[in-house]
């Protein structure tokens, strides 16, 4: 592509070529163009100057093509078509739409709410393919490359004017157990935790959900807390669960896996009451992107949906 060319070149006469070689009489092309005759005339001479060929000769009844001129009409009609695509914005088919989303999500959430979307993305959204990471530096920053089109993290409170946020959901930190563990079915003081080991889950933001301390706040729970295990692997965290007493400290949204596996919630006494509240953010660059704000509406309805179902805290 002659780049350079282009940009030297008006586009226009491409247009009024069109419309001779579909209507051959300049009264008439002047008509569909709302031109003067004077006008389609001037442009037939610089098409015949960038050609180097007369393109049309007169006739009795018109205008009638020369053999280059009729060699222009398949492709000039293709490509003037094609053109005139770019600028129409066709009313959103999520069921035929092709492409690639991009979303940096916690692994909390991602393990929760992925497999509830791709279930409803699987069938109104087939052509829709979702990438997601968990681990992204300066997701921020990240939205505004192009590098991811969604942030879904506690992370984000006060954004610029460049990026929009929706309010998902209001979690809480609970303490995890096997159902089989000795503290279930009780009310467990905070005291209580400390005789069994905990798992250290070593994921992004999992520090908003460690927030127990002693009863007169001069000491961190959580460094006195003996750890048994730590991981990134959320999975093999909830399948220890099942398998040892240790406990793990998380976000509630956890519980919802419990009834797929063996492990529950412990009911504590006198925990401090702590929300961390999950944000949909976006950049202003897919504002006006049908296919990213039909997601954007797609999860927050989702999310809706979670909410009505109420989380232990």
């Amino acid at each position: 592509m002659d780049l350079k060319l282009l940009a030297k070149s008006d586009l226009n006469l491409l247009v009024t070529l069109q419309v001779l070689l579909e209507e051959r009489n300049v009264s008439r092309a002047a008509d569909r163009l709302f031109l003067t005759q004077s006008a389609i005339s001037k442009s037939l001479a610089r098409l015949r100057d960038k050609f180097e060929d007369p393109l049309f000769t007169r006739a009795s009844k018109g205008l009638v093509p020369t053999p280059l001129a009729v060699s222009l009409a398949e492709p000039l009609g293709e490509i003037l078509n094609q053109t005139s695509a770019l600028f129409v914005r066709e009313e959103f088919n999520a069921a035929i739409y092709q492409g690639e989303i991009n979303i940096a999500v916690v692994e909390s959430l991602e393990v929760i709410f992925l497999p509830v979307l791709l279930e409803k993305l699987s069938r109104t959204a087939p052509g829709m393919v979702i990438n997601t990471r968990s681990h992204f530096e300066n997701q921020l920053e990240g939205l505004e490359r192009g590098e991811l089109d969604f942030v879904l993290s506690p992370q984000f409170v006060e954004l610029s004017g460049a990026y929009y946020s929706d309010f998902l959901l209001a979690d809480s930190p609970i303490v995890l157990a096997g159902k089989h563990h000795p503290l279930v079915n009780k009310k467990v003081l905070m005291g209580e935790l400390i005789s069994y080991p905990r798992i250290a889950l070593m994921l992004a933001d999992m520090e908003k959900f460690a927030i127990f301390q002693s009863d007169d706040h001069t000491l961190d729970f959580m460094e006195n807390w003996p750890i048994a295990y730590r991981t990134e692997n959320l999975a093999a965290a909830l399948n220890t669960l099942t398998k040892t007493d240790y406990l793990l400290p998380g976000p509630s949204i956890l519980n919802y896996l419990s009834s797929q596996l063996n492990f529950t919630f412990l009911d504590m006494a006198n925990t401090p009451e702590i929300q961390v509240d999950f944000y949909l953010v976006y950049h202003k660059r897919i504002r006006n992107s049908a296919a990213h704000q039909w997601l954007r509406g797609v999860m927050i309805e989702l999310f809706a949906n979670f909410r009505e179902k109420k989380l232990p805290g």
